[in-house]
């Protein structure tokens, strides 16, 4: 209990300390209002002049599309270079920490001479840096503006760890259309720098009514691969900052995309996902529900002549989603080169049709 106590006290030490540099302007101002103040300095600078402040070198990639009903769930992936800051934050917690432990001695080795006994004196050893070391070191807060107007916000914690930066990712749910993201990272722990970026979407039609309307020929979505999706143990409804991957919380799912170009391994195993336009679900004799039956025949291309064909898959909804596997009938992977993907496909309840070529490499 007193090993608990002690390290208590050592992380408010830290925390005070992370309040000097605004404590010396304004000795009433607690950490929360010196951290918004910051962030929304760099705000009003984004509204007023479009000033960025490129200290973390914010970079928007792409974003991800879910279809709901009358809208869309949008996850925007992005690249920030928050590690030299990180390194900055904790040489400064590992400074105070040295300070504070030292300190800390030096009180305990006073009191010790005033006690004869050995075993009376007092005995401590300080806690592991790593236990006063704080968990997340940024704070990441966006606002979205359709038409010049502000319609949401939002902010969380930017989670880290050691493993090397693809991407960060959020998520928010937008009608179709165009809108203007103001994104601000801010040091969460010393609240002395922030950096910002505004970054311009445009969020496709991808409701349930727009995959649904006739069309004369069916039609895709952008064709996306994962690296694998995975189910979430619960479902998460909190505005959240992942690393490496993106969530769609309500639907308890979590999605590792390849960013960048399009290559894989011989022996991956790639998840493709898209969404299909124009197609019908009918109903069925003995079924209370619509049903969709759309067919789609995948086969690998290389120089135009197929070198890989796929057993027909049977779509139940208007959304593909495959695990694909590049193996040849002796079961060994292609080889390193250009391939193209094509799918044909064709809905039976309408008899539209449709195609889609994909460009990837294997390496």
């Amino acid at each position: 209990m007193r090993k608990k106590v002690v390290i208590l006290a050592l992380v408010l030490l830290f925390v005070g300390f992370g309040f000097v540099y605004a404590e010396n302007k304004n000795a009433q101002k607690t950490g929360n209002e010196i951290l918004q103040e910051l962030v929304d300095e760099e705000f009003a600078k984004l509204e007023k002049t479009g000033a960025e402040n490129n200290i973390f070198n914010i970079q928007y990639l792409k974003s991800f599309y879910w279809s709901l009903q009358s809208n869309v769930y949008v996850n925007v992936a992005f690249k920030a270079d928050l590690e030299q800051d990180v390194k900055r934050i904790k040489s400064e917690i590992e400074t105070k920490y040295n300070q504070a432990v030292a300190r800390k001695k030096e009180i305990i080795a006073k009191q010790n001479k005033k006690i004869k006994k050995e075993e009376n004196k007092i005995k401590w050893e300080p806690p592991k840096l790593e236990e006063v070391m704080p968990k997340t070191f940024h704070a990441f807060y966006v606002r979205v503006f359709k038409d010049g107007k502000l319609i949401q916000k939002y902010k969380a914690p930017i989670p880290y760890d050691e493993k090397p930066l693809e991407f960060y990712s959020f998520g928010v749910i937008l009608e179709p259309g165009e809108y203007e993201l103001h994104v601000v990272i801010a040091d969460a722990v010393y609240k002395k720098v922030a950096g910002s970026k505004i970054m311009k979407i445009t969020v496709p039609d991808l409701t349930v009514k727009a995959l649904m309307k006739k069309r004369s020929k069916l039609s895709t979505s952008e064709p996306v691969f994962y690296k694998a999706v995975k189910q979430l143990m619960q479902e998460n409804k909190l505005f959240t900052v992942d690393k490496n991957c993106y969530e769609i919380g309500p639907m308890k799912l979590i999605f590792y995309p390849y960013i960048g170009t399009v290559a894989f391994k011989g022996t991956d195993k790639p998840v493709l996902t898209f969404y299909v336009f124009g197609t019908t679900p009918a109903l069925i004799r003995g079924s209370n529900q619509p049903q969709w039956d759309v067919e789609a025949k995948l086969s690998v291309l290389k120089d135009g002549k197929a070198v890989l064909k796929f057993k027909p898959i049977k779509m139940k909804n208007p959304y593909f989603f495959q695990t694909l596997e590049f193996l040849r009938k002796d079961k060994k992977p292609l080889e390193p080169g250009d391939y193209t993907l094509k799918i044909n496909l064709l809905d039976k309840n309408n008899r539209k049709k449709g195609e889609v070529k994909i460009d990837f490499k294997i390496i």
